[in-house]
């Protein structure tokens, strides 16, 4: 890689130290790379220490000199205000005259939960005493050779329990009714 190569000039792997290593890393910074492309030759870096360690027994301190950079850069505003406003939901909302699409946005929207989470439902994670909904599972899409799988959420905060707003609560009441009328209804469905 062009960007690696002038590092070692005449100089043998064995003889690159921690300074040369300091002085590339500075050089890389100051060409303006994206982060992405810096990690990319940090990790090229890396892995040419990695292989001499391992091939031709050189010290490897100066792999710990060798992290990824981190994007320090503040989030884009844009990013932070990624959400509707009630007035901006109330707009959307009425033009919604499917019942079963008019509860699944409402759902997303009160509780704040992934389409994956809320498609891996079923009536036992609803307590309507407690109004309530217990977030323990997702629906994920193509998992080896099944279509759909249920499995754990993406990490161990994204279980948690909901609470569901009265007129929410209202339309999922009115749903299982309507649910339970089904031939062979049953509360895992």
């Amino acid at each position: 890689n062009r960007h690696i190569r002038p590092i070692f000039n005449d100089k043998k792997i064995s003889q690159v130290k921690a300074n040369t290593i300091n002085l590339w890393l500075e050089d890389i910074e100051s060409k303006n790379f994206n982060i992405k492309y810096q990690n990319k030759l940090i990790g090229l870096m890396r892995d040419i220490i990695k292989y001499a360690k391992d091939n031709y027994d050189i010290n490897s301190k100066v792999l710990a000199l060798l992290q990824s950079v981190k994007d320090e850069s503040p989030i884009e505003k844009e990013k932070l205000t990624n959400f509707w406003t009630y007035e901006e939901w109330k707009q959307f909302i009425k033009y919604v005259d499917d019942e079963y699409y008019y509860l699944v946005f409402n759902f997303l929207y009160f509780t704040g939960c992934r389409i994956g989470e809320v498609m891996a439902l079923n009536w036992h994670d609803l307590d309507f005493k407690n109004k309530t909904i217990s977030i323990t599972k997702s629906l994920n899409a193509k998992v080896g050779n099944k279509s759909y799988v249920i499995t754990s959420p993406k990490t161990s905060n994204s279980v948690r329990k909901v609470e569901i707003p009265d007129s929410l609560l209202k339309l999922l009441k009115t749903h299982y009714s309507n649910e339970k009328r089904i031939y062979s209804f049953n509360d895992d469905m």
